[in-house]
């Protein structure tokens, strides 16, 4: 037999083979109910349609605790909103996570959409409310306004370094209990302030300061891992600690600081003493809180960490 004919007989089997098998699986699903083939597409369907998803409103610089029961989900799942990936973790059956809204926001509502391979569900939607932020006027040291090139090389090397750090923050929860104030004392500059540097330097104040006097002792807001603790440019001595879920916070202008970079520290840990060190006026406590890469009040991540 010729390479031709050869080839044709091979298809022939190959195609005889297969119309068997189609054959054999339609004999099957004669004696299978239509009710039993249609049941999985069914219960997906009444998924995507029936749940109604959860109606929240976020503020500018805002954080929101998100706690749902979807109808259906598992833990190899996604999150998104405003389609980027939120951690989230799983508690009595409830999907919890912390959404965060940018100071900069452009006040557009957004939804939530939790995913698997087998379904997609829109499980939130958030309305943005407005809100207003008040402005002052500082007089700083010069060189913390006009970079020299050195100043300036360290700046932006900072900066790298902390965008990688917040970049690779664990996804579970490090903590179990609500956060706390850092420090009970008199706020000398609330978070959203809009400022003036030396009549030249326009900024903003994504953190929350508190009177300190040098030598204060600063406590862990909650526990977590510690991963930095170093002098920088503009906040002077500093330590940052991971929370998981995507939450940072930091405490800056310490005088000195007690923890190490991957020291694991329970809530209500002494971090380090008050101090003037940085961009500053004056001894204080600058407190700053991240969460999902945006700067926000920490205010609102205690009020959201109390709710039930």
């Amino acid at each position: 037999m010729n390479q031709k004919y050869m080839f044709q007989f091979l298809i022939f089997l190959l195609v005889s083979c297969s119309q068997d098998r189609v054959i054999n699986v339609e004999r099957k699903l004669q004696h299978i109910p239509p009710k039993k083939i249609l049941a999985p597409i069914k219960k997906i369907a009444r998924t995507a349609i029936k749940y109604r998803p959860y109606s929240g409103t976020v503020r500018p610089g805002e954080v929101y605790k998100l706690r749902i029961k979807p109808p259906s989900f598992d833990n190899n799942g996604i999150l998104t909103c405003r389609n980027k990936k939120v951690p989230f973790f799983i508690k009595n059956n409830f999907l919890i996570a912390y959404v965060s809204e940018s100071y900069f926001s452009k006040k557009s509502p957004f939804r939530c959409h939790f995913s698997s391979k087998e379904f997609k569900i829109n499980v939130a939607k958030f309305d943005v409310e407005d809100k207003k932020f008040p402005f002052e006027k500082l007089k700083v040291d010069k060189k913390r306004v006009h970079y020299s090139k050195k100043n300036l090389k360290r700046i932006l090397r900072e900066q790298k370094e902390l965008n990688m750090i917040y970049k690779s923050g664990e996804e579970v929860p490090l903590f179990l209990t609500p956060f706390r104030l850092p420090l009970r004392s008199k706020i000398t500059s609330i978070y959203g302030t809009r400022r003036l540097f030396n009549n030249n330097k326009k900024s903003q104040h994504l953190g929350t300061d508190y009177r300190a006097r040098i030598g204060r002792r600063i406590r862990s807001s909650n526990a977590g891992k510690v991963v930095l603790s170093k002098d920088l440019f503009f906040s002077g001595k500093t330590v940052i600690i991971d929370h998981g879920l995507g939450i940072f916070t930091l405490y800056g202008h310490l005088s000195k600081a007690f923890s190490k970079n991957g020291e694991i520290l329970p809530k209500n840990a002494l971090l380090g003493l008050a101090g003037m060190t940085g961009r500053v006026t004056g001894p204080h406590l600058h407190w700053g809180v991240k969460v999902h890469g945006n700067w926000i009040d920490g205010k609102s991540l205690i009020e959201q960490s109390l709710k039930k």
